[in-house]
């Protein structure tokens, strides 16, 4: 049970260092993400946020790659910490599986060609 007890603190304590930053740690979704991919073609390139829960995470190195989901489906995000602020790279420091979040970018492709939210903020 103290383990579940230490996971609860930890997570209050990042939702009120989101808050401390000025992050709503509880966004609301904008898009139906099967929208997104049945139109993927004409949106490449386009600018666009995203709201959902991340449902797996993976770091390789210098990029992040994370499975947003909600009830309208699953995209893959593209992280390149280089290209994100300071700040918002402490933000994704502290993502975990099961967290909510906002993220803009643009839509494209990985380099294996999976569709994807190269994120912005």
């Amino acid at each position: 049970m103290k383990r579940l007890d230490k996971i609860r603190h930890d997570r209050l304590e990042k939702v009120a260092n989101l808050r401390q930053q000025g992050i709503d740690p509880y966004p609301q979704p904008l898009l139906d993400k099967r929208q997104l991919a049945a139109q993927a073609p004409e949106l490449v390139d386009q600018t666009m946020q995203l709201a959902g829960r991340v449902m797996r995470l993976r770091g390789h190195g210098a990029l992040v790659f994370a499975d947003l989901e909600d009830s309208s489906g699953r995209l893959q995000l593209l992280i390149k910490l280089a290209q994100l602020t300071e700040k918002q790279q402490q933000v994704v420091k502290l993502l975990d599986v099961g967290d909510h979040v906002m993220v803009e970018g643009q839509v494209g492709h990985s380099r294996t060609g999976q569709l994807s939210l190269i994120v912005s903020q």
